[in-house]
């Protein structure tokens, strides 16, 4: 099992490259949980919070492993999971509005680690998480194909 730091800079990596490869994923990620409880819920939208709940309950238990792993800065995990989930929601909103042509190359790498690094800057200390981009930097295929491998429609 991957570290809670390599687990959530993967995550954000993932969303971020994907969001690069066509902007309609971070209105996904962004929509996912009130689309789906409009279709699933009978008590109008509340299953949107519930889904929303499961989402950040998730993000909060790999943050507070980090915590008590000594991976990440102490404090509250909700509080960090909320500031990791909109730093990257945000960015990921204002590179889909922005995009035109899609970065490449290098340019690419700089704009994902600037938007991960809103992400972590105030959650684990920066050689650890930029260690894992550097990883991601260099192997852009693998984590491409572990995404592809999700299954149909994965890749977008």
């Amino acid at each position: 099992e991957k570290d809670p730091v390599t687990r959530l800079v993967e995550y954000a990596w993932l969303i971020c490259d994907s969001t690069l490869d066509d902007p309609r994923v971070a209105l996904f990620f962004m929509r996912v949980p009130l689309d789906l409880a409009k279709v699933h819920s009978e008590a109008g939208g509340r299953g949107a919070v519930n889904l929303d709940e499961a989402h950040m309950a998730h993000l909060s238990a790999v943050i507070s492993d980090g915590m008590r792993l000594g991976l990440l800065r102490k404090g509250t995990p909700r509080l960090a999971a909320n500031a990791y989930w909109g730093a990257l929601i945000m960015n990921l909103t204002e590179i889909a509005v922005a995009s035109g042509q899609a970065p490449e190359g290098k340019q690419r790498e700089r704009l994902m680690e600037e938007v991960l690094s809103y992400c972590f800057e105030g959650l684990a200390e920066g050689a650890r998480w930029r260690k894992v981009c550097s990883r991601l930097s260099a192997d852009p295929a693998g984590l491409r194909k572990a995404r592809d491998a999700l299954g149909p429609g994965a890749k977008r």
